[in-house]
């Protein structure tokens, strides 16, 4: 069974329109079980054009849940293979066309507010959290070197290529559009 499979096979949908959803997943060794959260805004607009959140997941590309799962199994502390992500909040993934060019339009979107490991402190995705967490660095560094995204938004950092195929890095400094969309979650995009 793929990832999406597996997530939609789970779903519940929530009588407040938030829906949840789990996936198991090997981490070295032991399987693992990650919950997964869809706030009730998260799908707001697809709902608002009549669409059920089952079509959101089957609308969502392959691939976008293939990250969601290699995020899971990424090592989230190396010294203590003991922790694992138990449970993520998303805020987004396809959503219908609104007149703009967001990958989200095609399924290549995969937006985070939380990431709760079954041990330590929640990472929260947003703004008021002061910098950039070590392991949103990691994966996102590792998430570019493996090809598995072509942009990174954050609160913190916008890290994407240009044109030209250069790899850029600009701090998030809440100013454009683009900039503060992303104060509230982190963003990865798959290529096409």
């Amino acid at each position: 069974m793929t990832a999406k499979e597996e997530i939609i096979k789970n779903l519940t949908v929530l009588t407040n329109n938030s829906c949840t959803s789990k996936i198991s997943f090997i981490y070295y060794d032991i399987l693992r079980e990650c919950e997964i959260e869809f706030p009730a805004d998260s799908w707001a607009l697809a709902r608002s054009k009549g669409y059920t959140f089952d079509q959101v997941l089957q609308n969502t590309n392959e691939r976008t849940f293939n990250l969601l799962l290699w995020i899971l199994r990424y090592d989230f502390d190396e010294t203590n293979h003991a922790i694992f992500i138990q449970k993520i909040v998303l805020s987004s993934l396809w959503r219908p066309s609104n007149n703009g060019t967001s990958p989200h339009e095609d399924g290549r979107g995969l937006d985070i507010i939380k990431i709760k490991p079954n041990i330590g402190k929640e990472i929260v995705c947003a703004s008021s959290t002061p910098s950039e967490p070590g392991f949103l660095v990691k994966i996102r560094t590792a998430a570019f070197q493996n090809k598995l995204a072509n942009q990174y938004f954050s609160p913190w950092i916008m890290y994407y290529y240009n044109k030209e195929g250069k790899l850029i890095e600009e701090a998030n400094r809440g100013i454009t559009e683009n900039e503060r969309i992303h104060l509230t979650h982190v963003h990865f995009t798959i290529g096409k």
